[in-house]
């Protein structure tokens, strides 16, 4: 758990110098966000968006909440 934890830590302290990209699935009908640290993917939607802005949006609101997440602690 400890590497986990240093993992996760590492990837708070760099998101912004994160590359976020969009983009499409089945023919451009879909829309997911992969985000890449030094060119090695670190995140990505767990699903796809029928709109742009919808993509967008949940990958900002993955930035938020991976910035400001506890680690959790104990075990």
């Amino acid at each position: 758990m400890p590497d986990c934890r240093s993992a996760i830590e590492q990837l708070q302290r760099r998101l912004d110098q994160g590359r976020a990209t969009l983009s499409t699935l089945e023919h451009g009908q879909l829309w997911c966000w992969h985000l890449e640290l030094d060119g090695r993917p670190v995140a990505s939607s767990a699903r796809a968006y029928r709109r742009q802005r919808e993509c967008q949006y949940n990958l900002a609101r993955f930035l938020a909440g991976a910035r400001s997440a506890a680690s959790g602690g104990g075990a």
